[in-house]
């Protein structure tokens, strides 16, 4: 199981292992490789990004809050693809800057069975989302607490068959134009909604 509690911006990508070091960091922790490139300049830019390599699962608890968009660009906070069995827990992420859009807090696509608890989580800019699932099932999303301030954005965003997923406790708000505290698109069925805490602020 791999527990993300935070991390660091601007950090080192590891294209070998698919693993953030902390910036000034010269070699790779776990491969020992050399490392020179910035996350912010790769294909898919995010502060943390885990995606599926024949490798074996790793823990990190970095220190710090999460920005994911220092400078307006960073597209990800929590970028996970492939993996199952993630636990993403007490961690501050936040967009920094609301230059751009469609940007995203945390973003799990093919990854089952994992916990998103008790994060807080604020985004900034248009179409913003603070939690999207695409393609993940049976997820738990419990105990977060959701601010989205852009115009079109969404606090929980549930789509291409994101099924039997239990979002329970979660406390939403939504402060500009065309907000949503949790959107589930018609592919995403057999979901469970309980004690969910939403405020919408603003025109439709």
């Amino acid at each position: 199981q791999i527990l993300i509690l935070a991390t660091i911006n601007n950090m080192l990508y590891c294209s070998e292992c698919d693993l953030e070091n902390d910036s000034g960091s010269n070699v790779c922790v776990l491969c020992n490789l050399p490392i020179t490139a910035s996350s912010e300049n790769s294909s898919e830019p995010a502060a943390i990004k885990l995606k599926p390599k024949s490798r074996t699962n790793r823990s990190r608890v970095p220190p710090k809050p999460i920005n994911y968009s220092a400078n307006g660009t960073v597209g990800y906070g929590v970028y996970v693809s492939g993996y199952n069995n993630i636990t993403i827990k007490n961690a501050n992420i936040y967009e920094g800057n609301s230059t751009g859009d469609s940007k995203y807090a945390v973003y799990l696509i093919s990854s089952n069975y994992s916990t998103i608890q008790n994060n807080n989580i604020s985004t900034n800019g248009t179409n913003g989302y603070g939690i999207y699932l695409d393609s993940s099932s049976n997820l738990t999303l419990i105990s977060n607490t959701i601010s989205t301030k852009g115009s079109s954005g969404y606090g929980i965003y549930l789509t291409s068959s994101s099924k039997s997923n239990n979002v329970t406790s979660n406390t939403i708000s939504t402060t500009s134009s065309s907000g949503y505290g949790i959107y589930l698109d018609s592919s995403s069925k057999l979901n469970t909604l309980i004690s969910n805490t939403i405020s919408t602020n603003g025109t439709n």
